[in-house]
Order: C-alpha cells, then structure tokens, then sequence
C-alpha cells in the first residue's frame, strides 16, 4: 500500500523531494504538495520584469554559484529552453553549436530551470497551487502509527486530510529580516528598503536628480555585498551610459559587523601565486576534493576551531591576492585569522571597495534619528550612529536606507503546534537555528515522519538531493517494517553540539561561522556514502576534481541527463587549464576603476613626435549598450605628453571596452564625439592559450592605410591584476612608431 506524504513548498528542495519519493524503489509514496504560490520555484519564482512586488530576487540577479552547483543531478542545463521572453529571438547557440547557457544563470532562468524539471519529472496531479498550509498537528492513523493532520487554505475555503509522513521544504528564506523594522515607519520622508526588494537605484535615491548624500547599507556579506555593487554600478551607469545624467552628489556606505572577503565568481584555479593563473568558477574550486585531507570526508559544522579559520583566511588570500588592505575601505581587512573567514561574490563588488565608490566602514548601527536641526526641516535626511569597539561615529546625511539584513526561517514554521514546535526545541528569537534537528539537517528527534529539506543556511542543491534521497531511504526502510522511526535512531549527540552553537550565536561569539552547515562537500560525500552510491571520478584521479551533483547519482537519478551534466563540466574544466577558457573574463574584471597610466611613444618618423605620457584612466561600468554583450566599460584617459623636443601638451581619450560570455572575448571599440556612444570596434582580443609569465592577447586593426598590430599582457596577483600593459605598433603612410603604454594601480 502506498504512504502518503505531505511537502510543503514547491521550491527547489520541495520539487526535488517529490521527485525522489516518486521514484523510490524501495517504497511507493503518493505524494502531495502543498504550494502557497501559483507556480514552482519558491525563492526563484520571479516574474522576468520584476512585475510581482511579492517576489524576494531581482529576475535578472545572476546566481553566486555556477550551473553546475544550482543544478539537480540529473537535469542538464543544456535540456532547459532559456529562450528570452522579452526578447523575439531564440537561446543563442555556442561556437560548438549547442544551446548557450551562462555559468552563471539569471534568477529568471533558474525558474525556468525548476519549471521544466517539474515538467519532466513531477505529474500535474502531485502539487496544488495557491494553497497554503496553516496548521499542521501530529495524530495517529487508522492504523495507529504516526500521521500528520494537515489543515490549508484555498480558494475553495479551508480544507484538512491526514498523511503518513511531513517533509518541510519551504525553504530558510522566507521572509526578510528587519531588525530595525520600526524605524521605517518612524522616519517614512527617507526611502528605506529591504535588499530583497532593491532592484534600482530610483528604489532607495532621493527623486530629485540633484540631491545629495549618504545611502546607507546595514549589513556586510552577501546580500550586503550586492546591494552596495548595484548602488555603485548604477550610479557609474548614470554617469557614463549615453545620454544619462549624473548622480554626483550621493555616496554609498556600508556598515559592517565583521571583516569580510570581497570575491568575484571566477577566481584562479591553478597556478594561483604565477602572474599567470588558470581561472576557474569560485564554487568548483573550494569544492575540489584535492583540498581535503587523507580518509573519508565528513562533513565540519557548528563552531569553527581555529586552525580551520587560519586554514580559511589563508585559502582566501591565495584567491584575493593579499589581506585587502589596498582596499579604500580598511572595515574589509580581517585583523585575527583565527576567527571564521567572511565572503561575499559579486562581479564588480571587490574594484567599487578598491576605488572608494562603495566605503565600508565597521560596526553596527545603534540608531537612525534625526537632529536637531533636522526636526525643525523637511524630513529629507537622518543620521545614524554606528558602534564599534566601543566608539561612536555619526553619518548624518543618511537620505536612503537599505537594510541587508537577511532573512527569518520563522514565517514558514507557524504551522507547528506548540507541542511539536517544543519537542524540536524552538526558538524564534534565533533566526539561524530556530530548531534543533538530527543527522544533516534532515530527521527530527521525537517527532515520527517528520523531516526537513534544504531547512538551513546556504542550502545546496546537489545537498537537498542527498538529503531527499536520505529521507526515501529511511522511510523507505520504516514502511518495509511496519515501524516508525525513532529517536535512538538519530545522532542525539549531535542536539547537544547544536545547543551549544545556538548559545553562541545569540552571544555573538567568535567562532560562529558564516554558514555553520556549509561543508557542501562533506554533507554530500556523508550522505552519498549512507545512500550506497559511489562517486564517478569522470576520467580523473581518484578523489580529485570538483563536487558537484551529477558526480553522485542514485538509483532515484536519471543516468542519461546525468551524463549531459558530467561531460559539460569536463569540457568547462579542460578548456579551463587547457585553453584559457575564464581568463577574458578574469582580465575584463579586474581592469575596472582607476589606474596609473605611463605611455612611451617611439616614433621612426620626425614629424610623429616620440615622448612619454604620464596620466591616469579609469574603467567606468556601465550597462551594455548592445544587448549582445554581458559587459561593458567605458575607458577614460587623461594625462600631459611630454615629447623629445621639449613641448608638453593635455591628452585624453575613450573608449568602450566590451566582454562577451558567449565568445569569451573582450573587444575595444571606438567613441563617437559626445565621448560615450559606442562607434565601430577597434581591437578584438585573441588570448594565447600557453602564457609563460603573464597572460597575452593580440588584436590586428585596419585604420584606412594605417595598420595597427596590438599586444595585451596582462599579470594578475590572484585574483587581482598585478598590472597591465597595452603595446600597438603602428605602421602607415605617414606613421611608423610604437606605443607602450603601462597600467599600474
């Protein structure tokens, strides 16, 4: 006889929940879920015009980890159909003629992601839409073994029915935490806005265009991170986009509890300390299984030792290329390695720290009142109080808020009653651990058919898998029995341990890490070992070679789509160390901000002057003005050439320098005469994919008669360029000189 299973939320741990369960072979489960939306997707159910104020992610916010990380095991990208509703043109093809897919996905395209893979692998029958659960109550069944009675509300009215078994996969995230709630109603003349709701800089500035201030960002790590960098790129876009308006007068601060480090998605893989590294995606080179010690892996979480904090900090300087303390901003520098390690990605994050455009500073907010001489004016500004080390400093320009302050677990947990809720030893005042749960995040002790999925901080996908197979497997063997799973069937020790780390998060101690269950490699290793698979080494050395989902499929998975997934990545990966593929990518992101530039001008002919330039330029972002391309800058250049004959004379110019994904090529293009509308292409860069001691990329240009035979070389300090230097020699009618121009910061 079938067991019935209720989940809750159909976001991407409750899909891949009721896929598994569905194809268990070990037990037949009929399964429902229940979801409050009227589609799939949880967090990632966005609207592609960000038309649904409800929805938590801007549609076309790229994801931190790559495809292969937001991926389940046995659903390829390249079986998704990300045609572009807002664009009447099919999904672009790749050079070898599949269908192109970013490394990093867009929001938008991860709906469409979880949306096809409920169409492949969940009937229509199995999740009802818009209907949201309201009480959930342990009972017996006719039985008499442990049953869940689930009460929910539709548009039918209000509804109940008993189930065998309870999964919760309604995800950690599911509403945004605001601390200081209160002061938004307090001081409504100032706009103030939850990160997950920031989409632009119009949702936070002041309306008129000529204001000026401070827009405050409470709160560092990764939701603090990517708030300040789309502050920051939208307001260098209203500078230096075509036809835009500047808007000088408002500066960018970032309060922040504890040092962090600022990380792009694409770091160095291999040759990490050489001016010439391979790169390769951030996720899949901390994931790579040559970074774990002889034996087993298991999974590390709760508090961190010290040695594995120093370990961090170490790891996280070899990407940065140092502590950061060239940064503008000395709240990022970590002052005691031996404290857990902080992170946050986003492309341009780390060079708007460098250049000053985004100013951290440390601390915590304590207050945002007005003055005194604010009382008696128009509510268009505040001022907070920031603490730290006992010291107060005051911003009291404050004319926008953004509160990057996480989000609370504690929505999604109501439906418990209170007997449940105490048994799991709740608390809701501790947003990162409101319950204490066995093995992996999974089972509950002394509560029967009962289990969680995804119910943590960072859940992966690849984990929320395991976990859903974890879950088959144990209930699967209940249901065989006749028997119930009890308590002395989980890790009770591992309550104790969690107790303890509950404490030291409200206590605010040290040793509490970013994500305390964020060993993605060891929960998936455990629990892929529990579940009876073994790792496919996908033509590598044994225990080498990033984790990642499709390397640990079960007999749940689709073995063909898992194949899809294996061969993608050995192909990423071997064009990575083979070919250069990323360092386009790598070269075009560390240019951006400010640079010292010294030109030496060589010229064969007397009336070319020969001389030496010394002057500054600037990579300025802006959003790309063809939609083909991911990537742009526009380049300005100022300086005094000094020539041999003694004369001195101002120089400047722009140009668009753009990066495109799919090509994986940076290409520089001349201006038109207002100095930012992109005119015809100058240079597309050809990389050499053997570097000795730095990387080089050659482009040839046709200028009427004039040719232009260009070299880029390009040596990084980690992630970081160490410096860079553009040569062009230039032949012609009336031209035959060189021109060696050297970028340092």
């Amino acid at each position: 006889m079938k067991k019935t299973v209720a989940i809750i939320g159909a976001g991407p741990s409750g899909l891949v929940a009721a896929k598994t369960l569905l194809r268990s072979q070990r037990c037949r489960f009929d399964v429902s879920v229940f979801e409050k939306k009227s589609t799939v997707g949880g967090l990632w159910a966005v609207d592609r015009n960000d038309g649904d104020p409800s929805q938590l992610l801007n549609a076309n916010m790229p994801t931190n980890a790559s495809r292969f990380t937001v991926s389940f095991s046995d659903f390829a990208w390249s079986s998704v159909d990300l045609t572009d509703p807002n664009r009447d043109r099919p999904q672009p093809s790749a050079p070898d003629g599949s269908p192109f897919v970013p490394m990093f996905p867009k929001a938008w395209q991860v709906q469409k992601y979880l949306q096809q893979y409920t169409k492949r692998y969940i009937p229509e029958s199995v999740i009802f839409f818009n209907r949201t659960v309201t009480s959930t109550e342990r009972v017996k069944s006719d039985v008499g073994s442990p049953a869940w009675k689930i009460k929910w509300r539709d548009a039918e009215g209000v509804s109940s029915g008993v189930f065998d078994y309870l999964i919760v996969a309604s995800g950690f995230f599911s509403e945004p935490r605001l601390p200081q709630a209160d002061l938004m109603s307090q001081h409504g003349g100032v706009k103030q806005v939850h990160s997950s709701k920031l989409r632009k800089l119009k949702d936070v500035a002041p309306e008129d265009p000529s204001a000026s201030g401070t827009i405050l960002i409470v709160g560092g790590a990764m939701s603090g991170g990517e708030a300040a960098s789309a502050l920051a790129f939208d307001l260098s876009d209203a500078e230096h986009a075509p036809g835009s308006k500047a808007r000088s007068g408002l500066k960018i601060v970032q309060v922040v509890p504890r040092p962090f480090y600022a990380l792009p998605p694409i770091v160095p893989y291999q040759d990490s300390d050489s001016n010439a590294p391979k790169f390769f995606t951030l996720d899949l080179t901390f994931y790579d299984l040559t970074k774990r010690p002889p034996g087993p892996v298991n999974p590390g979480e709760g508090r961190q030792p010290p040695e594995i904090s120093n370990f961090s900090h170490n790891s996280l300087r070899t990407l940065t290329g140092g502590d950061q303390s060239e940064y503008s901003s000395p709240a990022v520098v970590a002052g005691d390695v031996y404290r857990p390690a902080f992170a946050a990605i986003q492309e341009w994050y780390p060079e708007f720290l460098r250049s000053g455009a985004v100013r951290a500073i440390p601390g915590r907010v304590e207050i945002i009142d007005r003055t005194e001489k604010q009382l008696s004016g128009p509510l268009d500004s505040l001022r907070a109080t920031i603490i730290h080390d006992g010291k107060q400093d005051v911003i009291d320009d404050v004319v926008g808020i953004v509160y990057a302050t996480g989000f609370k677990p504690t929505a999604a947990l109501e439906h418990f009653s209170s007997d449940v809720k105490k048994t799991l030893e709740y608390d809701p005042e501790c947003h990162r651990l409101p319950f204490l749960l066995g093995e992996e995040s999974v089972l509950a002790p002394n509560v029967d058919h009962l289990a969680f999925v995804g119910f943590y901080e960072g859940p992966f996908w690849a984990a929320m898998e395991k976990q859903a197979e974890f879950i088959a497997d144990t209930w699967g063997k209940s249901s065989a029995q006749g028997e119930g799973l009890h308590s002395e069937d989980l890790e009770v020790n591992r309550i104790e341990k969690l107790r303890d780390l509950r404490k030291a998060m409200l206590a605010n101690e040290k040793d509490v890490p970013q994500y305390w269950m964020g060993d993605y490699v060891g929960i998936i290793e455990k629990l892929a070992r529990k579940g009876g698979v073994t790792r496919n080494e996908v033509g590598l050395e044994p225990r080498t070679g990033p984790v990642f989902g499709s390397r640990y499929v079960s007999s749940f998975g689709d073995a063909t789509e898992a194949q899809k997934l294996l061969d993608d990545l050995q192909q990423v990966r071997t064009d990575a160390l083979q070919k250069g593929r990323f360092v386009a990518r790598a070269a075009f992101r560390a240019m951006q901000g400010n640079w010292k530039i010294r030109r030496q001008l060589d010229s064969r002919l007397p009336e070319y002057p020969s001389g030496e330039l010394i002057g500054i330029a600037s990579f300025h972002p802006r959003r790309p003005t063809d939609g083909s391309y991911d990537a742009e800058y526009l380049y300005v250049e100022s300086g005094t050439l000094k020539t041999q004959q003694g004369l001195s004379m101002q120089a400047s110019r722009r140009f668009a320098y753009r990066y495109q994904e799919l090509t994986d090529q940076i290409t520089v293009w001349f201006v038109k005469e207002d100095g930012k509308t992109v005119d015809y292409l100058y240079n597309d860069l050809l990389f050499d994919h053997n570097p000795v001691d730095a990387w080089t990329a050659k482009s040839d240009h046709l200028c009427i008669a004039d040719m232009y035979r260009s070299e880029y070389t390009f040596r990084f300090r980690g992630m970081h360029l160490r410096d860079f230097a553009i040569k062009h020699a230039v032949k012609g009618p009336k031209k035959d000189y060189i021109s060696d121009t050297l970028y340092e910061r």
